[in-house]
């Protein structure tokens, strides 16, 4: 005689245990199927006479519901696409204007944070960027937090530190080519021999400067950039060890550094520091410093290591003293300082805009659905829930956000060089600020909240209807009416409140601008030009044939 596998008690498990895992389905699926699919898989358990046999079952089963279950949800979503599709085209004025606002916002959004992208979060050109930390020297005691680093102190700094792969120091200028083709004025950095381990970049030809050859009264050496090298040296492969003129004075070429190395901000061409640290006064604040930190120190206790060595140069040189300190900060934060507050506040601006236009496509989208009333009420007659009416709204507005943040998206990519144009300086080239996958996951991330945000409003208001008011002729509740009516007000007040901020704001910033182009600044400066004359100190000294040459060019 056969022998029952399960008992009762085990067949009630089993039943709940499988209408747990048919939650799988959607839920429009379940009402209809689920305690049919219930109870055939209770019938085949008990059929079976091993439990090798019901576990075939349950793996069967559990596979068949993995299996489908998202296809169904595939089906719904695709007949909720379809139909929103339908819905959207019957009423193209009101798309459009939806889709537009939209586009706008998300539009505006993406193309500031593009730049707050480029700016504050995109990785520097460097290995391990976040062991880059810079030097600086400060008084607080006389009000300077930030004065740069002394050569002499320098030197201390880097032979006495436990915190640093290596320490460096720089500053930049202009420097001119001659010899050759005209000459040219260039942006170049003068920097001390351990820039190039600090930064962990190796030149595309050549070599870096050796320690020998950063002191004073020593041959000159110079590294070239990459595209001065292309453009003033037609790529010439033999220019290492060969000689060019700077500020007429002759170089020795000794290395061409890769493309896209620009340090610091657009340098073309880089030279030895070559100071004596018997003439450089520990009052000359006059170099920025740079460091790599050792794997796993942290910039705190650099900085606390940092200041303790200060602390003993104070002793060691009371002359000099003036109760200077020592502050070590993150490069990013360093080379970012002058842009992060303007960018954060453009980025709360645009946040203003967006919220804006998300109140109004929701208002836009109330109205729409109180002429969609009768339609959900006889959706609810025929047996639609409220979640299925509710998910139909939602699925529309997604697809109208969807349909924002591409056209928003195209907005950014258009308006981010003719934003750049507009900027009258020339910013850094390690700066990109074209659109990456950070900036498309972040539109993505925009489109999905701006439409769940203005959806659930119109969603739940339609989604709650009374059917026997609604499928009157013309019959609406009072109700009903009245909390649309207050939704809708609450809405309107929102995007009054928002555009306030804005408005004062905006009225703000273009008073100060108009206050700074109506200061008088004590001449007349209309048609009036500004410029510079460089000359090297070897042809045109101080004195009469400086005076000449001035004089020359009046």
């Amino acid at each position: 005689m056969s022998s029952r596998v399960l008992s009762p008690h085990a067949e009630q498990l089993g039943g709940r245990a499988f209408g747990a895992l048919l939650l799988c389905y959607p839920a429009q699926f379940r009402q209809e199927y689920a305690r049919e699919m219930a109870l055939v898989f209770v019938d085949r358990c008990r059929a079976q006479r091993s439990f090798a046999g019901l576990l075939a079952v349950w793996l069967n089963a559990a596979a068949g519901v993995l299996m489908e279950a998202p296809k169904e949800h595939g089906l719904m979503i695709l007949q909720d696409l379809t139909y929103a599709i339908r819905m959207l085209r019957k009423e193209p004025l009101v798309t459009a204007t939806a889709i537009a606002v939209l586009a706008l916002g998300i539009g505006a959004t993406t193309t500031t944070f593009s730049l707050a992208n480029g700016l504050l979060l995109r990785p520097l050109p460097y290995p391990e960027p976040e062991r880059l930390v810079a030097v600086d020297e400060s008084a607080p005691q006389r009000n300077v937090p930030i004065m740069g680093v002394a050569f002499p102190n320098y030197q201390d700094m880097r032979a006495r530190n436990r915190v640093f792969e290596d320490m460096a120091l720089y500053y930049s200028g202009m420097a001119t080519l001659t010899g050759g083709a005209e000459a040219e004025r260039v942006q170049g950095a003068w920097v001390s021999d351990g820039i190039f381990r600090v930064l962990g970049v190796k030149p595309l030809l050549g070599r870096t400067f050796l320690a020998e050859e950063d002191v004073p009264k020593v041959p000159h050496t110079v590294l070239l950039g990459y595209d001065l090298w292309q453009r003033r040296y037609s790529s010439d492969r033999n220019i290492v060890g060969k000689s060019i003129r700077l500020s007429d004075e002759p170089v020795t070429v000794v290395g061409v550094m890769p493309r896209g190395f620009n340090f610091p901000d657009r340098s073309e061409m880089w030279l030895p520091l070559q100071l004596d640290a018997q003439l450089s006064p520990r009052t000359d604040h006059g170099m920025a410093g740079i460091a790599r930190l050792k794997p796993g120190m942290s910039r705190e206790l650099a900085e606390q290591d940092m200041r303790s060595i200060m602390r003993q140069i104070a002793k060691e040189n009371p002359l000099t003293d003036y109760g200077q300190t020592v502050n070590v900060i993150s490069y990013r934060s360093q080379i970012t300082t002058d842009y992060r507050g303007t960018i954060l506040t453009l980025l709360g601006a645009v946040a203003f805009v967006l919220l804006i236009a998300t109140a109004n496509v929701a208002n836009l989208l109330l109205v729409k659905a109180s002429a969609r009333t009768k339609e959900m009420a006889i959706r609810g007659a025929l047996g639609a829930s409220r979640g299925r009416m509710m998910q139909q709204m939602v699925v529309e507005s997604l697809l109208l956000g969807g349909l924002g943040a591409v056209v928003g998206l195209a907005l950014a990519v258009a308006g981010i060089p003719s934003l750049l144009a507009l900027i009258p300086v020339d910013l850094p080239l390690w700066m990109h600020f074209e659109i990456d996958g950070r900036v498309l996951w972040f539109t993505l991330a925009v489109s999905l909240a701006t439409s769940l945000l203005f959806g659930l409003v119109p969603a739940l208001a339609s989604s709650r209807v009374d059917l026997t008011g609604s499928l009157k002729e013309g019959g609406r509740t009072g109700s009903t009416s009245g909390r649309r009516s207050l939704v809708r007000d609450g809405l309107v007040v929102v995007e009054v409140a928002l555009s306030l901020v804005l408005l004062t704001g905006a009225g703000l910033m273009i008073r100060s601008f108009l206050a700074l182009s109506n200061q008088r600044i004590g001449f007349d400066a209309a048609n009036v030009l500004t410029f510079r004359i460089s000359s090297p100190d070897t042809k045109y000294p101080s004195g009469e044939k400086g005076r000449a040459l001035v004089n020359s060019v009046r």
